[in-house]
């Protein structure tokens, strides 16, 4: 997803996506901040995969505890938000049978050769990220409808 020739991670397109579809409240740009780190499984190191952790942020906007809460709201919360995300991760993981980005990609691209390799799949229309994004962002809109 492009806006001009800014080029927007996975996370960030997850947020863009869910947010296009007026799911979490209060929606600002501050959040999509929050997500710009994650693209490349945690900045290029392979982990855990940007369009899951879009989904997680989207899911504790609307969600998650500020601390204010009596005990009980806040516990109550807190297990519904970790419900939620259990569902989301265990589903895309059932799908694509893994939810690190060096597992579903094969590589890490914070190294020069990954990078390479990644730029020679997404020519070639070999990469799977469009599917995890788009997964992501309708698995998430499902929770947050409920």
């Amino acid at each position: 997803m492009f806006r001009d020739e800014r080029h927007f991670h996975c996370s960030e397109q997850v947020l863009i996506k869910i947010n296009a579809e007026n799911l979490i409240p209060n929606f600002i740009k501050e959040h999509l901040k929050i997500a710009s780190g994650f693209g490349g499984g945690v900045s290029d190191t392979g982990y855990i995969c940007g369009a899951i952790i879009g989904g997680v942020i989207a899911l504790g906007i609307k969600y998650g505890t500020d601390g204010t809460e009596d005990l009980r709201v806040f516990s109550e919360k807190r297990e519904k938000l970790e419900r939620m995300v259990q569902r989301l991760v265990k589903s895309f993981e059932s799908k694509f049978g893994a939810v690190n980005c060096q597992g579903l990609l094969g590589f890490r691209l914070c190294a020069e050769e990954g990078k390479r390799k990644y730029r020679e799949l997404k020519a070639a229309g070999k990469l799977r990220c469009h599917d995890y994004i788009d997964f992501c962002s309708k698995f998430t809109c499902r929770l947050l409808e409920e």
